[in-house]
């Protein structure tokens, strides 16, 4: 029935593209698009460009899965949700038949879906402290800043939008403790169990933003939504590698209902590079790549069509099937470029030139992104050269790991394939200096003595202490220190050794 629905409703909304009644397919809508364009038909439909690829998986989907006892209701409220969008639009009337949920269970299992991710985020991660030292390999400091000042004491992840979850869920290294389970879900409805998933997340988004506006969920919504949480409930119930009971995410009184609703902000997915390092551009030319094989198979087809029909001798039929061959080529020769391995530099500088060591002193150190770790050398002007890299480390963070463990570093640039890296190290423990002065006979606390080194004055307290902060351009691994006190002699100490753990500890002679 709830098919019948289906049908009769996009035959209706693709007659108001093509002006002509017909039972659509999935093969006679490609057609109609190819004779009027893409900019056309999302023109007739009201939607954009963008959306309109969106709807064609869709639309894909269900006539590859309506007749799978399987996957048919999954990929028949997919398509449902787009054209309830699509038929608003056109002012055209759209409902099912079904009504098994309610909109309080809708908002609870949108909840309960958030709370699910985050915690299997957790889980893969090692618990929320590390989720948070993993963040910050991740992505810029201001970006983790920002999450951690919009969460909740849950963890950091509470600060992050839908989209910006959803994209750490799917991050390859997180995702690999259900994948195989996704593969042979309900939910496997692409080529790819990471892009099925994202398009189910994209829908309870979209959800999620209706109720952010205090919009009525349509039925449609519910039904799809309590379909989507019943199938990823179930994954996670089977995963081995989590140990969460996603049913215990429904316990939602009405007071907290109404907390979740009002703390809801809408999530527009504008994500403004805060995700930029999970962002794969090799997937991004590679999913180019797809597209354009696919343009020039329907061109290739239409030709071969017109041609067939217009008689024209065989020797044009080769003429085009080799230059569509040759174009093939192309896109692969260009694909295997994309993908050779990456040789870059990076350069390494000091904060400081005081605090700083002889760069032939470190030796070597370790270099990990996101898929590969290594060992390599450093010349005597700080140059590493980056060899053999694998290609799916383009536009991941770099991060370093130096034999001696005092240096850290302070940029964690994104890997390039060619040029030049630049990324500044500095040295842990010597931007605060503490002190300690003493009478030398008594070994009582000195009051009131100055203390001056690098341009810097301190006095000391009624304990004889003094500290302070150094600014960057005036760090160093050693100072000449000056000490003076009311009744005791001057007192100079040149080359100490600087460690913010250990104070400075100085006696005077009266």
């Amino acid at each position: 029935m709830m098919k019948n629905i289906i049908q009769a409703k996009l035959n209706e909304v693709l007659a108001k593209v093509s002006n002509e009644e017909a039972e659509y397919t999935l093969e006679s809508y490609k057609k109609l698009k190819s004779a009027l364009s893409s900019r056309v038909v999302s023109e007739k439909l009201k939607i954009s460009e963008a959306m309109l690829v969106e709807f064609e998986e869709a639309l894909k989907q269900y006539f590859q899965y309506k007749d799978d006892k399987f996957k048919s209701r999954i990929s028949c409220f997919r398509l449902s949700l787009w054209l309830e969008t699509i038929c608003k639009n056109l002012g055209i009337l759209f409902s099912l038949d079904e009504s098994i949920s309610n909109e309080e269970i809708a908002i609870k299992q949108v909840r309960a879906l958030e709370l699910i991710i985050r915690d299997v985020v957790n889980e893969n991660l090692g618990g929320k402290e590390n989720v948070f030292l993993k963040l910050q390999e991740l992505f810029k400091q201001d970006i983790v800043e920002k999450w951690l000042k919009s969460a909740d004491d849950t963890g950091v992840l509470s600060g992050t939008t839908f989209s910006e979850l959803s994209a750490i869920f799917l991050d390859k290294n997180i995702f690999k403790s259900i994948e195989e389970i996704v593969d042979t879900s309900q939910l496997k409805l692409s080529k790819s169990s990471r892009d099925s998933l994202r398009y189910i997340l994209e829908d309870i988004r979209l959800i999620r933003n209706s109720i952010a506006h205090n919009k009525k969920i349509s039925s449609i919504q519910i039904e799809a939504l309590n379909e989507y949480y019943r199938a990823i409930a179930n994954l996670i119930k089977e995963s081995k590698s989590n140990r969460i009971n996603p049913d215990s995410y429904l316990d939602l009184d009405k007071v907290k209902m109404e907390e979740f609703i009002s703390g809801l902000k809408e999530d527009n997915k504008v994500i403004s590079g805060n995700i930029e390092s999970i962002k794969k551009t090799v997937e991004t030319i590679n999913i180019n790549i797809d597209k354009g094989f696919s343009e020039i198979s329907e061109k290739n087809e239409k030709i071969h069509e017109e041609l067939k029909s217009k008689w024209i001798s065989k020797k044009f039929l080769v003429l085009y099937t080799i230059i569509f061959t040759l174009l093939g080529v192309i896109i692969v020769a260009y694909n295997s470029f994309s993908n050779r391995k990456i040789n870059t530099k990076i350069q390494l500088s000091w904060l400081s030139e005081k605090a700083s060591y002889k760069f032939q002193e470190l030796e070597k150190l370790s270099i990990q992104t996101d898929n590969f770790k290594g060992d390599f050398f450093i010349n005597s002007s700080g140059i590493i050269d980056l060899t053999g890299i694998p290609s799916e480390n383009l536009n991941k963070p770099i991060v370093l790991s130096f034999q001696n463990s005092k240096l850290y570093q302070l940029d964690t640039p994104l890997i390039i394939r060619d040029g030049i890296i630049p990324m500044r190290i500095s040295i842990k423990n010597i931007d605060r200096v503490n002190f300690i002065i003493r009478d030398l006979n008594t070994g009582e606390p000195v009051n009131e003595a100055s203390i001056q080194f690098s341009g810097i004055q301190l006095t000391t307290d009624a304990f004889g202490k003094a500290s302070a902060t150094i600014p960057p351009n005036k760090l160093s691994r050693f100072i000449d220190i000056e000490v003076m006190g009311k009744g005791y002699k001057y007192y100079k100490l040149n080359d100490v050794l600087v460690n913010s753990q250990t104070p400075i500890e100085i006696l005077l002679e009266k």
